[in-house]
């Protein structure tokens, strides 16, 4: 068994985030993952990618629900933004109460701004559901093929953005209940308290789960070249800064020995780049994925990559 392999089956971590710069094989190392790890394990296999890279790899059409695929995993390719619709439209009546209640807004106004992105709901309902599916327990491990870096940092990053809009709608609120305590001598709790209540504990457990390292890990991808590393490593940073854990990093596409002069040029510049940079990586641990000359699209594409990755790193190489 690899040491990737060790660190995934670890047995409390059951939410693997796999990311990186665009491009650099995140779709096709997250699905090689979760054929693995589906040997042992109940897989439920994620992409929060826009672009669905996930059905062009794997040769089928969309997920909109989890479907088994091959009988092999689970894939999903949930869509954060009907999530939130179905919120808003389930909770229009308390949000129209919030804003009445906490702001100078006329009706008209209020309604615009309900038709509005309320800033990290959306992807707030994204991680919801992605964490609703892990707490149900019919999943061992639920591995997320992230968008890139941008994105992907946005994601993680929106239940502190939302907490800080529920800090603000809480202040108004106050002044609200102020005027209240004043002029009726009593405050009475409404859907409105409610629903801030309800929304602060959604962020209060994803922040929990995200920085539970024992629950929760990223897997950052690298292409062997100084800016794809560069970028890795601000994202790594990010990550810490975060509290996210992170204890792999993968180079994808190392080219291999060649005997034709210019390829095996692009070898030793990617293996003197590498020495160079990876000692600013520690202590993650390294796994290195050479070039492979297919491209991933199905099953039996997909056995070869997991097969490629995991036999290069039997020994922890």
């Amino acid at each position: 068994m690899s040491s990737l392999e060790d660190s995934i089956s670890a047995s409390e971590r059951k939410l693997i985030f796999v990311g990186g710069k665009g491009g650099v094989g995140k779709t096709s190392v997250a699905a090689a993952l979760a054929l693995r790890m589906s040997t042992s394990h109940k897989i439920l296999l994620i992409s929060t990618d826009p672009a669905h890279s996930l059905q062009d790899l794997l040769n089928v059409a969309s997920f909109d629900t989890p479907a088994e695929f091959e009988g092999l995993f689970d894939v999903w390719e949930p869509d954060s933004q009907v999530a939130f619709e179905a919120f808003k439209t389930a909770h229009a009546e308390e949000f129209r109460l919030l804003f009445d209640t906490s702001t100078h807004l006329d009706e008209e106004d209020i309604e615009q701004l309900l038709s509005l992105v309320i800033p990290g709901l959306d992807e707030i309902m994204g991680l919801k559901g992605l964490i609703d599916k892990m707490e149900t327990g019919l999943y061992d491990k639920i591995i997320v093929d992230t968008a890139p870096t941008g994105h992907a940092l946005r994601l993680l990053s929106t239940p502190y953005i939302l907490d800080n809009w529920i800090k603000v709608m809480a202040s108004m609120r106050w002044k609200y209940r102020f005027i209240q305590q004043t002029f009726k001598g009593k405050v009475d709790k409404d859907d409105a308290d409610d629903l801030l209540l309800d929304l602060k504990r959604m962020v209060s457990r994803t922040k929990k789960l995200l920085t539970d390292g024992m629950s929760c890990e990223f897997v950052l991808i690298s292409l062997p070249d100084r800016m794809n590393l560069n970028e890795t490593h601000r994202l790594w940073e990010r990550l810490k800064n975060a509290g996210i854990a992170v204890k792999t990093l993968i180079i994808n596409r190392k080219s291999p020995r060649s005997i034709d002069p210019f390829y095996e040029s692009i070898r030793l510049q990617e293996e003197a780049l590498l020495k160079d940079e990876l000692s600013g990586f520690e202590p993650l641990h390294i796994i290195e994925i050479p070039r492979i000359s297919l491209e991933i699209n199905g099953l039996e594409q997909l056995k070869t990559l997991s097969t490629t990755i995991f036999n290069q790193n039997q020994n922890g190489k």
